[in-house]
């Protein structure tokens, strides 16, 4: 498989390679972000048939949903958690800040 997107100029899934029962035989599949590629078996058995399918943008968001992206985006995803969690800790120390600010000492919420 590998060997055969190697010559189609195609990059290879960004997904586990898994092995999967149908019916009597068994297929080859290997999942990613941006395509899914399958292996099958036909009816002459030193013959298999090589399926190359380009998901779509919905395929896409399930694929980063699960952590199947591509490294890029997996260093996009912590950047931006680390970012959120920075946001959300300042956001705290400014409320403490505001509420001792905005209320004398002697009033009582």
């Amino acid at each position: 498989v590998i060997t055969e997107l190697e010559l189609r100029d195609i990059e290879i899934p960004s997904g586990m390679a898994k092995i999967k029962k149908a019916g009597n035989s068994f297929y080859f599949e290997w999942t990613g972000a941006s395509l899914d590629v399958r292996l099958e078996p036909t009816r002459n058995p030193f013959v298999a048939k090589l399926k190359i399918k380009k998901t779509g943008w919905h395929r896409l968001f399930v694929q980063l949903h699960k952590a199947k992206g591509g490294k890029a985006f997996k260093v996009y995803a912590a950047i931006l958690a680390t970012c959120l969690v920075v946001l959300f800790i300042t956001g705290f120390i400014m409320a403490w800040q505001l509420k001792k600010l905005k209320f004398p000492n002697n009033y009582l919420w």
